[in-house]
């Protein structure tokens, strides 16, 4: 073989490879680019789930049909464990400056049990956050604080409504509770966490966010509460007595559309496990993420129609 040969044969091998690497772009561009009927904004998340946790949300009914009412804590992710109980969801950071608890669930007792199986204990917990004011995401604070002294953060729209939400009242004199508008990042220990406003299901609804150092290198987690979608019930929007909740939440939707995350930690199991992924993985992608929030906002939107006064 001559040189010239030689060289021609090594150009078109270039050329088949840069041809591949460039048909290889434009279909992961093309698999970016919407997602659902919606743009994913350039934002890079897995287009499949990946695990990397043996940590997995539940159904209501293990395999022969037998309700479940008992969860172990465990870990998820780092120093990310779950701590809450069967329906209700509770998460804890070891921040190494204290402990901290993403909501209360309104079982204080199981909630504290759960944090001294993991060797830790109530006493340590600097920092509550609430996802938004209701009984079950709020109602262990009243036990936790009074063990602690916690300081308690939540958006300043449900600080009024705490004593509303905790099945033993109002957070007595004495302890702090921090209100929050949206937007702040709060350093607890070596984590810093971002807080998301986003009413509709609640008018105090937020999200958090905070990056996880771990086995497979840092994950960004999004504590999204119940802000996915609105009570779709008339006597509980009329105790609520919260006006506005539909346009508050047809702003919401978009907005949570455009948030970051790798792990998704829901305010309830069934929010993962029966409307995202069925194997319960709390990586979730995102095309399970849209599907999960349109679907949530088709519900809503059609009860809104149907009692526009909610609107």
């Amino acid at each position: 073989m001559n040189k010239k040969s030689c060289i021609s044969q090594w150009m078109a091998i270039v050329c088949a490879w840069l041809f591949l690497l460039n048909i290889g772009s434009v279909f992961h561009a093309q698999s970016n680019k919407t997602t659902e009927g919606f743009t994913a904004n350039g934002i890079s998340v897995p287009s499949k789930s990946i695990s990397y946790t043996s940590f997995h949300y539940w159904d209501k009914l293990d395999g022969q049909g037998t309700a479940i009412t008992v969860i172990e804590p465990q870990k998820i992710y780092g120093e990310l464990y779950y701590v809450g109980t069967a329906g209700f969801c509770s998460y804890l950071l070891n921040t190494g400056d204290g402990l901290l608890l993403f909501d209360t669930t309104g079982e204080e007792e199981i909630l504290s049990k759960h944090i001294e199986k993991l060797g830790f204990a109530a006493k340590d917990v600097k920092w509550i956050f609430d996802t938004h004011y209701h009984n079950d995401h709020a109602g262990g604070n009243y036990g936790i604080v009074t063990k602690s002294k916690a300081k308690i953060y939540i958006h300043e729209r449900g600080i009024e409504r705490l004593e509303l939400g905790l099945g033993k009242g109002k957070i007595p004199d004495g302890f702090e509770v921090v209100g929050l508008k949206g937007g702040e990042t709060i350093t607890c220990g070596k984590y810093k966490i971002f807080v998301i406003y986003t009413p509709g299901h609640s008018q105090d609804s937020c999200c958090f966010s905070v990056d996880i150092p771990g086995e497979h290198g840092t994950k960004k987690a999004l504590v999204m509460g119940d802000a996915s979608g609105v009570l779709c019930d008339v006597a509980w929007q009329k105790k609520e007595g919260y006006e506005g909740g539909g346009r508050d939440y047809r702003k919401t939707i978009p907005l949570m559309k455009t948030l970051e995350f790798d792990l998704l930690l829901a305010g309830h199991p069934w929010q993962i496990v029966k409307e995202t992924n069925t194997d319960g993985n709390p990586f979730v992608s995102r095309e399970d993420y849209y599907r999960f929030l349109d679907n949530r906002y088709k519900l809503t939107d059609k009860f809104l129609k149907l009692h526009p006064k909610y609107e």
